[in-house]
């Protein structure tokens, strides 16, 4: 994607900018944690030993789990968002955000299809295994099911169509195979097929401090535990709670769990590869400090849990716009910047879902520490998530190192785009682009700066975009829009 340098001067907005990122981050979501060593029953386990490969990976095995291959170096068109392993643990599929499935080891002999270059109504957030791992059902943000291999002849219903609270985040498979459970980020819980004799209750309708990111079931079926952002555990049925991060500080955002095949124990795995054993979970290793391609996304465990992958996004290449109607043959590429309170962004979000469009997201690391649950969950729904500096400064004010300083303190979650705060630059050949690419990163401006920072009216905004087209600067924390995006 060429840079674009926008007309007019960015910088007359600077105190309304600043203004706003002050306001978002003072009110930004209760129980954010800041950054802080992580904490928790895996300081005390035993840790792997380093592999000697410095290579980035986007799949990372522990103890028993054999690595089969990864997708790292690979272009792809959408995010990794989920992985599931085969019934003999000698391959796993990984899926992503359009439904495109990448089979390793023994998986490719059990590939059945996928939902890649299907048009979807949301995108895929997660996948689950049947008994004989001979297939699988993908699930959409919407609860929408999509069943391949055995598993078209185990497909018991899905909540897509249903107008839902909030969307769903993952599912998992019954202890026969005959049914599945949706659970959604408030913790809602779907039962379809005999998941249904084996519903036994959920955290919908409960406040929680952070939203749910997934769940586990127990080896009998007959309970299951819900697993919150910030680490939290909540048991149901038979489900032992067997502890929880809830309240302790961690390093980056629980996004994944896994139990172990006797029910006595599980795992959780934040985004930076951190991964934390309860009860009779083994500890493996972390890939907390080891080369990713990108956030970890998925955790699945070995059929004898004795040991555990992590796949990691290498995220989406800046490719492809998407149309406004009424198109007249010119793409739009709606970017949002900095940051606002949790409400706001989430009317950005379901602005997007309502026209079933993806975004490219440039919120501050400052965003990202007070806001934990902001990056996993715009990768999980699609979108690129990419650098906006961490502070929001002038950065043709600051010295070279203060200005690599801002870059390194940013969001990485696999784009390779970098805008600088209040389009502050010394242009393609200057200083700031030169470090930017150091860093791996091209600078990005914008042909069409609807100034929703000043309060710009909705109406105003959608004949900009429709009159001009290209890139559109919008803000997280623009009072209309939402309204602007729901309207085009």
């Amino acid at each position: 994607m060429s840079e674009h340098w926008p007309g007019g001067g960015p910088r007359r907005h600077v105190w309304s900018c600043a203004l706003g990122l002050l306001a978002a981050l003072l009110t930004a979501a209760p129980g954010a944690a800041e950054a802080a060593s992580a904490v928790g029953p895996a300081a005390s386990r035993p840790q792997a030993s380093l592999p000697a490969d410095p290579t980035p990976h986007g799949v990372l095995a522990f103890g028993a789990a054999g690595f089969a291959g990864d997708l790292a170096g690979v272009p792809l068109n959408r995010p990794v968002v989920g992985m599931a392993a085969t019934s003999t643990g000698n391959g796993y599929w990984l899926v992503a955000s359009d439904g495109g499935i990448f089979p390793f080891g023994d998986a490719v002999q059990h590939s059945h299809g996928s939902t890649g270059g299907m048009r979807l109504n949301r995108p895929i957030v997660g996948m689950a295994a049947t008994s004989s791992g001979d297939g699988y059902w993908l699930v959409a943000s919407d609860g929408g099911i999509f069943p391949f291999g055995d598993a078209a002849q185990r497909s018991y219903g899905s909540t897509g169509g249903r107008r839902l609270n909030r969307p769903v985040v993952g599912m998992a498979a019954t202890a026969g195979g005959h049914g599945y459970w949706l659970v959604a980020s408030d913790g809602g819980i779907f039962p379809f097929g005999d998941a249904v004799d084996h519903s036994y209750g959920s955290t919908g309708g409960i406040r929680l401090n952070q939203p749910v990111v997934g769940m586990a079931r127990t080896a009998s079926g007959n309970g299951y535990w819900l697993i919150a952002q910030d680490g939290g555990v909540f048991p149901f049925g038979d489900a032992r709670g067997l502890g929880s991060l809830g309240g302790q500080p961690l390093n980056a955002p629980i996004v994944a769990a896994a139990a172990t095949a006797d029910g006595t124990g599980y795992w959780m795995a934040a985004a930076d590869g951190g991964v934390f054993p309860f009860g009779t979970a083994g500890g493996y290793g972390s890939g907390a400090v080891l080369p990713r391609v990108g956030p970890v996304v998925a955790m699945v465990a070995t059929p004898r849990s004795d040991g555990y992958w992590l796949a990691a996004t290498p995220g989406a290449p800046p490719s492809g716009t998407f149309s406004v109607p009424p198109a007249n043959g010119n793409g739009v590429m709606l970017t949002f910047d900095d940051c606002a309170p949790p409400a706001a962004i989430n009317a950005i979000l379901n602005a997007l879902d309502s026209h079933h469009w993806l975004a490219t997201f440039f919120p501050t690391g400052l965003c990202r520490d007070l806001n934990p649950w902001l990056v996993p969950t715009l990768l999980a729904r699609g979108h690129l998530v990419c650098n906006h500096t961490y502070s929001h400064p002038f950065l043709t004010r600051l010295g070279d190192a203060a200005v690599a300083a801002e870059i390194e303190g940013g969001v990485h979650a696999g784009c390779d785009l970098f805008r600088p705060p209040y389009g502050d630059w010394d242009g393609p050949g200057g200083r700031v682009a030169r470090i930017a690419a150091l860093h791996g990163y091209r600078v990005l401006m914008w042909d069409v700066d609807t100034r929703d920072w000043g309060g710009t009216s909705a109406a105003v905004m959608v004949a900009m975009i429709h009159a001009r087209r290209g890139v559109v600067l919008m803000h997280l924390q623009g009072p209309h829009t939402a309204e602007a995006v729901r309207n085009l």
